[in-house]
């Protein structure tokens, strides 16, 4: 049996992709989130914080570019950091030198949400983490590398990264891609380490549509690393009320290869004022007889 923290927010995670959502501040450009949240499960309760931001400063057509993600719980922390420098091109691309995120980040996302360290980072049931983000959560690695991000026309935008990781002495190369129509939204990405003939990989693929105030939306994930295996899948569905509330319904399945589970979340968001939110959330794993409940508030750039 497993225990996780689910974050439920379904506005933010099934609605907005990270990479899509920035904040201005002069010449700094700041996207991502930072959230607080609180779980009780039967006689078990934690508490747990977490951050994943992307900061640039531009000046002129060269700039800075810092990504970090963190979480705390329990007396244990642990943060990954990348950066690079950077270039934006005319057209509006931008390539980041040095030691950037991977470009699988930053595309699709589950609504059941970023939950617990471990499941979230390990299962990509959460954000979409890959792999060479999860190793570097684990301990710092002594990476390189090179990303492109595509100028974003409303429609259609992608990315595509490449590192070298000296610790394990391979090579990761990933890709992520966005297509926007009207109410309708994919988004996925592919990453892959190594390039010999072990299958070291993962894959992702979010679509959701929009009618009225309704939303409903699907993900897949899939990851195989060193001889283990995670597959998840999930439907869901969103109605907004009002603009500023949000009700949420998930239900997704989890399979390791060698063991499963299946879970349902309910959820209720609201946004207090712009860029906060708050957030309740009842998940039920049927491994469990005990019920779950999450509450949280999240800063939103």
């Amino acid at each position: 049996m497993f225990r996780t923290f689910i974050s439920p927010s379904l506005l933010a995670l099934l609605a907005v992709n990270p990479a899509f959502a920035e904040t201005t501040y002069g010449d700094w450009t700041v996207d991502g989130d930072i959230g607080a949240y609180y779980q009780t499960e039967g006689a078990y309760s934690r508490g747990l914080a977490t951050s994943d931001l992307d900061l640039r400063y531009d000046f002129g057509g060269f700039g800075v570019a810092i990504s970090a993600i963190s979480y705390a719980l329990e007396g244990y922390a642990s943060t990954s950091l990348y950066g690079g420098g950077t270039y934006t091109f005319g057209n509006g691309g931008r390539i980041t030198v040095g030691a950037p995120r991977s470009a699988y980040d930053g595309y699709g996302a589950s609504a059941v949400g970023r939950s617990d360290a471990g499941l979230a980072l390990s299962s990509q049931l959460g954000g979409g983490i890959g792999i060479l983000t999860q190793f570097s959560m684990n301990g710092n690695l002594d990476d390189y590398g090179i990303r492109y991000d595509s100028a974003s026309d409303g429609v259609f935008s992608y990315s595509g990264s490449y590192h070298h990781v000296d610790d394990i002495g391979e090579d990761v190369l990933a890709l992520g891609a966005r297509y926007e129509s009207g109410a309708f939204v994919v988004s996925g990405g592919f990453e892959r380490v190594g390039l010999d003939n072990d299958v070291n990989q993962a894959a992702k693929l979010q679509a959701s549509y929009s009618f009225g105030q309704f939303e409903v939306g699907a993900y897949l994930s899939q990851a195989k690393f060193l001889g283990s295996t995670f597959n998840y899948k999930e439907v869901s569905g969103l109605y907004h009320p009002t603009d500023r509330w949000a009700l949420g319904l998930a239900y997704g399945e989890v399979n390791t290869g060698l063991s499963g589970a299946r879970l349902t979340m309910g959820s209720v968001d609201y946004e207090i004022v712009d860029h906060v939110s708050a957030t309740l959330g009842v998940t039920k794993f049927d491994y469990s007889p005990d019920v779950s409940y999450q509450m949280g508030v999240k800063f939103t750039f």
